[in-house]
């Protein structure tokens, strides 16, 4: 028996806790792991000043709008891919795969020459202040060269975690950002004798480092890998996979594009009062993003469970997976959300270096106490952004992705955009406004989520 046929079998008739845990560590790692990127790229350059230390968050949320349309269309694959793996169907699966893998490479390219050539224009439509400016043009136009095999990772990712391989991408992953944790300092100040390149020496790191997943899993699945073999002879662009790939990923993609967008948005509201508020904004999403790491394995895990029994028509399986989920996640964030209100201030004081002057004193404060602010207000949201997020991935393992694709546009336009602009400049409670509304978008969406899971309306294969 193959290894992609034994994690068949676990899957769909193991023990189903010890199963969702054991397809969720994996994954739980991998996200550490990338957030980590931004992480190590924040610390080092919060080194440097508060400006240094903002410029990559403001490239990366126009670099999330662009993404957004390689995750859904690579998230629709999810459950193509592993409802034919559940249906036992490895001959249709791998060919879903290699349609996948070569699409997704063919339209990052495209989006690294508009990257390129239109840096500085988004960020100024950004509203970008003139401190982080300079930086994050600088910044961007060097990401912009690790799109294209961005998009391929995206794909090769979807594609082992369908095929129910969590660890083989989490051991690459971890290669990558031991390698990037090397380079950072090194490009960034100068070391080994090589010239001090600021924020720039973060993204060459970034991109050499990230390069690293495409680079290795490619070779494995062309040569193949635990049973999954792609190959690239005789390659015909299959219509009908586009099709079916849209149907399923296009509401993923709007959804991926609309959040991102109103992610952005969102900044260029935070902009609006400044340097500090742009530097808190930072540190805090950076620490929320580790509690994020945690839901995102518990996602992959949920996604991967809910399509393999699915195409095995095990739908009572399927529908306890999902109720399983939603519970196990808001028990952990519960507890994640508890440590967070209380370890907050030696997390924030990992980001503010030693004040050189007494004006930088005095915004490094400043800096800290908004932190603190942002980091109380949403902290109580963050079970029910698990619930949502359990939910999304039920939508992408069923492959019924319409329904949580207008949860989530009313989540983030509607009550965080929307709230963020009525109480933060109509009525005037600043920063506040916006943070609060951000929580208040979580609670919607995770009650929300809910109810559309317990429903059961996705309990149907669309292979």
């Amino acid at each position: 028996m193959s290894v992609v046929n034994e994690y068949r079998e676990r899957i769909i008739s193991g023990p189903l806790l010890r199963t969702i845990l054991w397809l969720a560590w994996p994954p739980i790692v991998a996200s550490l792991v990338n957030i980590s990127y931004n992480f190590i790229d924040t610390l080092w350059l919060s080194r440097l000043g508060a400006a240094e230390m903002a410029s990559p968050r403001q490239a990366w949320f126009i670099l999330m709008v662009i993404y957004a349309v390689g995750m859904g269309l690579t998230a629709g694959n999810t459950a193509l891919i592993s409802q034919y793996v559940g249906a036992g169907d490895f001959r249709r699966a791998s060919e879903c795969a290699r349609q996948l893998l070569i699409f997704a490479l063919s339209v990052g390219l495209g989006f690294f020459a508009f990257l390129y050539v239109m840096a500085p224009h988004l960020l100024k439509l950004l509203g970008t202040p003139k401190e982080i400016y300079g930086f994050a043009v600088n910044y961007m136009r060097v990401v912009s060269l690790g799109v294209p095999l961005g998009f391929a990772a995206f794909a090769l990712v979807t594609i082992f975690h369908a095929f129910g391989d969590t660890r083989t991408p989490t051991m690459v992953s971890i290669a990558s950002t031991i390698l990037n944790a090397i380079l950072d300092p090194i490009f960034i100040f100068g070391l080994l004798g090589l010239p001090a390149l600021g924020v720039v020496g973060a993204a060459i790191a970034t991109v050499i480092s990230r390069s690293l997943i495409a680079l290795v899993i490619t070779p494995l699945l062309i040569r193949g890998y635990k049973g999954i073999k792609i190959s690239l002879r005789g390659y015909r662009f299959d219509a009908s996979w586009f099709k079916r790939t849209v149907r399923i990923g296009g509401p993923i993609m709007v959804q991926q594009v609309t959040n991102a967008f109103a992610f952005t948005l969102l900044l260029a509201l935070v902009n609006v009062f400044g340097v500090v508020a742009a530097a808190a904004y930072t540190i805090g999403m950076t620490v929320i993003n580790l509690i994020e790491a945690v839901l995102r394995g518990f996602s992959q895990a949920t996604s991967i469970i809910i399509g393999q029994n699915l195409g095995a028509n095990s739908h009572g399986r399927a529908y306890k997976a999902a109720k399983l989920s939603m519970a196990v996640v808001g028990v952990v964030l519960g507890l994640g959300a508890l440590l967070l209100l209380i370890f907050k201030d030696p997390l924030i004081a990992i980001f503010i270096k030693e004040p050189a002057t007494h004006e930088e004193a005095i915004l490094l404060m400043n800096v800290f106490q908004e932190t603190r602010k942002l980091l109380d207000l949403f902290a109580i949201s963050v079970p029910f952004f698990g619930v949502f997020f359990i939910s999304m991935a039920v939508a992408r393992g069923s492959g019924h992705t319409f329904t949580v694709m207008i949860l989530s546009i009313l989540r983030l336009w509607a009550i965080r955009l929307g709230l963020s602009y009525l109480l933060a400049i109509v009525l005037l409670w600043g920063t506040t406004g916006i943070w609060l509304a951000m929580s208040l978008s979580n609670l919607f969406a995770g009650l929300a989520g809910a109810l559309w899971v317990v429903r059961g309306s996705w309990l149907r294969r669309v292979i």
